[in-house]
């Protein structure tokens, strides 16, 4: 006579072990220090975004020139400190560079490597060719090579002690803080694509 089939398994076992194959298993790929690690990874990159769009850098103009004596006018008001005639190049295309009075300047004569500073006293309102501001203001000699495109001229008072190095008709390259602009916006193609936005 034929026995019947026996199983080797409790039906418990089986039970259990059918269960656990029809439960979804999800790889584990990270582990959580890694997984901490990019969550810190996103923060900082979000924390780099939010600097680059809020956060803003000065914009400098440069400009050459040369001091000069006081003017009567100056001499006459009670102020006998040496001035500066400073010539600020503009470009054809480019926006023209805002400058207001009062405004701190920085004047560097790179033969004596000596930095002073001044403040701008007055702006004249209109821009000089190169041919006209040397029969304006009777620029000779090497002097001549300070204005190579149409300017804008600025005058300056030297507010910080001369040195004895520099004097009168030293040649001197001007430094001015003319505002500021956006961090981001120094991204290239960032500032064509702010610009369509506006």
């Amino acid at each position: 006579m034929k026995q019947p089939d026996r199983f080797i398994f409790r039906g418990t076992a089986v039970k259990h072990y059918l269960q656990n194959r029809e439960r979804d298993v999800f790889p584990r790929l990270l582990s959580p220090f890694v997984f901490g690690f990019y969550w810190l990874l996103l923060i900082l990159l979000l924390l780099a975004i939010g600097i680059a769009w809020w956060g803003e850098v000065p914009v400098y103009t440069f400009g050459a020139g040369l001091l000069l004596t006081a003017t009567k006018q100056a001499i006459q008001a009670g102020q006998d400190e040496m001035q500066a005639l400073v010539f600020i190049p503009v470009t054809p295309g480019q926006p023209m560079v805002h400058l207001d009075e009062n405004t701190p300047i920085l004047l560097e004569n790179s033969t004596a490597n000596i930095q002073v500073s001044g403040e701008i006293t007055s702006i004249d309102p209109d821009i000089v060719s190169p041919q006209v501001a040397k029969k304006r203001y009777k620029l000779t000699g090497d002097t001549t090579e300070l204005i190579p495109l149409p300017s804008l001229v600025l005058h300056a008072r030297i507010t910080t002690h001369l040195p004895t190095d520099l004097y009168a008709g030293s040649i001197v390259h001007a430094t001015i803080q003319s505002g500021s602009q956006r961090l981001l916006s120094l991204l290239p193609g960032v500032t064509s694509l702010l610009g369509d936005a506006q």
